[in-house]
């Protein structure tokens, strides 16, 4: 992706960044498994609004690699959506019966 697309302007972020990290909390601050996490990088690494490890839409410019761990969090373009904590036990109830074979 293109690494000179625009951000939105810092006031923005600010707001954007305030309210993800409310939502956070709020949600209890739960974070995805490695598997769901690479899950969504990967979609953010096919999007013409990537520059960098930022998205650049309007009601975004987040980090990316941090704002895809938060499980509270989702695209602005619905490209991957906020997992709720029933999809979030079976995902890690999953993982560890992997890792004990």
């Amino acid at each position: 992706m293109s690494e000179d697309k625009k951000l939105p302007d810092k006031g923005q972020m600010v707001m954007n960044f305030i309210k993800a990290v409310a939502k956070h909390v709020a949600d209890g601050m739960r974070k995805l498994t490695l598997d769901q996490y690479v899950e969504r990088l990967n979609v953010c690494n096919t999007c013409d609004l990537r520059s960098g490890n930022r998205c650049t839409h309007p009601d975004c410019g987040c980090y990316l690699d941090k704002k895809a761990w938060w499980a509270s969090e989702e695209c602005p373009l619905k490209k991957w959506c906020i997992i709720t904590y029933s999809e979030l036990n079976l995902d890690k109830k999953k993982e560890a019966s992997n890792g004990s074979n």
